[in-house]
């Protein structure tokens, strides 16, 4: 006699109380709340029966939630070859499972067939083996990232998605599938926007920007019940596997701290750092800046210690044509008396044609609206960034703007946390064609004149006297 699916012996088990705690671990996964999950598991399994399917999904389940602790944790900041001997363990833990899945699915006849109990072993492989695929995508990442790069791991994600569509739907592991599903959504966004970026459509990418944030901060603040949970049981394990940090004492769990700070990265991309590029004048009235090259690789594991690490002030800044004036998907080069189209980005070149100012140069007519987004969403994440360290926190300058009729041009700036400046720039319709090199000028002139005062003036003003 059958009942349920499952023969009425000694290896029985409910199926109500099984659907009921798979679906609660799955719950506490989606909260961040591996601990618990393992916990759920572990004592449940001390009284299940011994049935070699349902004890195959009960170690499942375990070492899951044992691994994915793990996996979140995973951070950047530490050195390469750590990360890489955690992620090789990390990455055997994953495929033990995978096997021992596989294996038991392997030894299964039609009689013996149990469609409940196999769904779920089958949908934890695929999850799993989703899993391993993420954490190939970071390892990559990590060594050095480029358009390339992207263009190969962007369908990676978007296959993923696909695969564990069917599985979200899913009343049993459907919050699990979420968890996974939610940070596919986030780093697929990122890429893209990344490329957005390095193809000059700002608009759109201000948009995902936007987007990123809302989503990246809901993520980060669900791990903050994880993460001081953790602190308070084991504080010596949150040392061992959580990143250290001289700007906050609790760091956020790694992966997602990683996202945050991509994000300032995709800011940064079009960012003038003046304390780093400002070089001595090669021609009297001009201004050289170094900058890397938009497709040129960045190896991720220096750029986030950076993050920790600088102590120096930063200048964000944006340069905006007016109307439909500047080329739509590329930008001018002044070169030798002459302009020409760049499709990637816009330089101010010198008599040599070596790049002086990287500028992004888009054609806007809500210049004042635009300015207002970026600088909001620009002090949105500094001030997430530092919101740990509240004691040294302060209210960001109003955005304040001013015409120059010399130049033609708008200024919009404001010192967001007393050391990160934001300054733009934007070319009214009446401003001189070729007037870049003086607009550069006024934008360094505007950065000295507005951080007069503040313990990052003298700084900024003897690296612009050199």
């Amino acid at each position: 006699m059958m009942e349920n699916g499952l023969d009425e012996n000694s290896d029985d088990i409910c199926l109500d109380d099984a659907a009921e705690l798979v679906v609660q671990f799955s719950e506490l996964m989606l909260a961040f709340e591996f601990e618990q999950a393992r916990e759920l598991v572990e004592t449940s399994k001390r009284r299940s029966p011994r049935s070699s399917l349902w004890v195959t999904v009960m170690d499942a389940l375990a070492g899951i939630a044992r691994c994915d602790v793990v996996y979140f944790s995973l951070s950047f900041l530490v050195r390469k070859q750590q990360f890489l001997r955690r992620e090789t363990i990390l990455e055997k833990d994953y495929e033990d499972i995978s096997k021992a899945l596989d294996a038991e699915m392997e030894r299964r006849t039609v009689e013996e067939e149990n469609i409940f109990i196999e769904s779920i072993v089958q949908n934890l492989y695929i999850y799993v083996s989703r899993r391993r695929e993420l954490l190939r995508i970071y390892h990559q990442v990590l060594a050095e990232i480029s358009e390339e790069l992207i263009d190969k791991i962007v369908p990676t994600l978007e296959n993923i998605q696909v695969s564990i569509e069917n599985s979200l739907h899913s009343p049993l592991l459907g919050g699990l599938f979420s968890l996974m599903n939610e940070e596919v959504s986030i780093l697929l966004g990122c890429f893209l926007t990344y490329n957005a970026l390095t193809s000059c459509q700002i608009l759109p990418s201000l948009t995902e920007l936007k987007g990123l944030q809302r989503n990246i901060i809901k993520w980060t603040n669900r791990v903050e019940d994880l993460t001081m949970a953790i602190e308070k049981r084991r504080p010596s394990l949150l040392i061992r596997i959580f990143a250290s940090s001289p700007t906050c004492s609790f760091p956020r769990l790694g992966i997602i701290t990683w996202f945050t700070y991509f994000l300032h990265f995709l800011i940064a991309k079009f960012s003038i750092y003046f304390h780093d590029a400002l070089l001595p004048h090669s021609v009297p009235g001009e201004i050289r800046f170094t900058f890397p090259q938009p497709h040129a690789g960045l190896n991720f594991y220096p750029l986030f210690q950076a993050f920790f690490k600088r102590t120096t002030p930063i200048c964000i800044g944006l340069f905006l044509d007016y109307e439909d004036q500047s080329f739509p998907l590329g930008e001018t080069r002044h070169h030798g008396g002459g302009m020409r189209n760049c499709k990637t980005c816009s330089h101010l070149l010198g008599p040599t044609g070596k790049k002086y100012a990287p500028l992004v140069r888009i054609g806007i007519p809500e210049h004042k609206k635009f300015f207002s987004d970026w600088f909001l969403l620009v002090e949105g994440m500094i001030k997430q960034a530092r919101s740990r360290n509240l004691s040294k926190s302060s209210n960001s300058k109003r955005l304040k703007h001013k015409f120059d009729s010399a130049t033609g041009t708008i200024t919009y700036c404001a010192l967001i946390e007393r050391r990160i400046f934001f300054a733009a720039i934007y070319r009214a319709k009446n401003s001189q064609y070729n007037a870049k090199a003086l607009i550069v000028e006024q934008f360094v002139g505007l950065v000295i004149n507005s951080l007069n005062g503040s313990k990052v003036a003298a700084e900024l003003k003897s690296v612009a006297s050199r």
